[in-house]
């Protein structure tokens, strides 16, 4: 979480991506088997859907990843990069539910679109690009951060809203 700079590192909840990944190569392993056993090679199409969904959700069973990363330089997004504070122009934290399930959401509109306004992250792999992310570009200058389901949620918005201008913080 936050150190004594003022940085602070947000990973991935590792009970709610275990149930995922975990969920997928046992459920790869019970259709091999069934497809071995039983001679159907659309159940080892089964087998092979179940491995791609463990694959895309790997990133939710490692805590040791963060996904959002807040410095003294600006904002560091997995799978983005670091998007400095200067061209944040606000920050808006939104919840919606679907009957007991909470949606938390942070959207951060930009002065620039983001593409442009970010150093992107050199070290992303092909197995990375195809995995879950927590972010998206609605539009060229918004993004759009899905935090719900990360560690230590409350204390997102507060680590970001003090490193950021006056004009924008409000």
């Amino acid at each position: 979480m936050a150190d004594p700079t003022g940085n602070a590192a947000f990973s991935f909840d590792v009970k709610e991506g275990e149930k995922l990944v975990k969920g997928g190569y046992a459920i790869a392993v019970i259709a091999a088997i069934a497809a071995v056993l039983s001679g159907h090679l659309a159940i080892l199409a089964v087998s092979a859907l179940a491995v791609l969904v463990a694959l895309h959700y790997g990133p939710m069973a490692n805590p040791k990843r963060p996904q959002l990363v807040v410095l003294e330089d600006g904002l560091v997004v997995d799978g983005l990069g670091l998007l400095p504070w200067e061209t944040i122009a606000s920050v808006q934290r939104t919840e919606s539910y679907v009957r007991t399930v909470a949606s938390v959401e942070l959207h951060v509109a930009t002065r620039a679109p983001v593409k442009a306004s970010v150093r992107p992250q050199t070290s992303l792999s092909p197995m990375r690009r195809v995995q879950t992310m927590i972010w998206s570009l609605p539009d060229p200058a918004r993004l759009k951060l899905k935090i719900g389901s990360l560690k230590g949620i409350e204390a997102i918005e507060p680590a970001i809203r003090a490193h950021l201008p006056p004009a924008a913080a409000a």
